[in-house]
């Protein structure tokens, strides 16, 4: 999924945002999801990530 456009025809698309976790916290929570949210006023997506236990 891109998260970035320059809102051009023909877009610009590129994946910009990035989320980092530590092999401490992947273990303690192997459930960990990173959605991307929808671009409605901004040029970049939001990122969710979600801890299931």
């Amino acid at each position: 999924m891109f998260t970035w456009s320059n809102n051009k025809n023909p877009p610009l698309l590129r994946r910009l945002d990035r989320v980092f976790l530590s092999p401490e916290l992947f273990s303690a929570f192997p459930l960990t999801f990173l959605v991307p949210g929808l671009r409605h006023l901004f040029d970049h997506a939001p990122l969710l990530l979600s801890f299931l236990w």
